[in-house]
């Protein structure tokens, strides 16, 4: 039997190297797109990817070359990670989480909850 998570959307979010890893399998539920935005809602608790197009100047750009022979695309943001265990005083720094989230499909959005981590510190 195939687990729920095992068919959702993934992220890592690592704290010793400050970074953010967006999994393959992310992106192809977004369609594989060439460009994402990385948006942070602070009062939900939530991180989401979303696909746009290059006129956004927050985007990150997907080289398809990269991503053929690799597993993920890379964000490297210490400010961004530092943000992040502000909003969430459960996270630690030096560790590694992977989160799985869920399709907003008429958005074009992949969302990923932090509130089981900040439920436990009662943010």
């Amino acid at each position: 039997m195939v687990s729920k998570t095992s068919l959702s959307p993934v992220i890592t979010i690592d704290f010793k190297r400050d970074r953010i890893r967006i999994h393959k399998r992310t992106l192809r539920f977004l369609g594989d797109p060439e460009y994402v935005l990385l948006l942070v809602n602070p009062e939900d608790h939530t991180i989401a990817i979303m696909r746009c197009d290059r006129s956004d100047l927050r985007a990150y750009r997907l080289p398809k070359a990269r991503l053929y022979d690799k597993q993920s695309f890379e964000i490297t943001s210490k400010c961004l990670l530092r943000n992040l265990l502000s909003m969430c005083g459960y996270l630690h720094d030096n560790h590694i989480y992977r989160l799985y989230g869920e399709l907003v499909q008429n958005e074009g959005i992949v969302q990923f909850s932090l509130a089981e981590f900040c439920n436990a510190c009662g943010k």
